[in-house]
């Protein structure tokens, strides 16, 4: 499954770390599906 939010695309370009903006993401994805919350996360590549 591939997760989007504007909000947290708008901070890839900070100095934000890139694994905090993943559990950011995660836990908005968590509050539509509360199952993502055990989910782990893949980068590809």
């Amino acid at each position: 499954m591939v997760l989007h939010s504007r909000e947290i695309d708008a901070l890839i370009d900070t100095d934000q770390d890139p694994a905090e903006l993943a559990r950011l993401l995660r836990e908005s994805a968590r509050h539509v599906v509360p199952e993502f919350g055990n989910a782990r996360i893949h980068s590809p590549g």
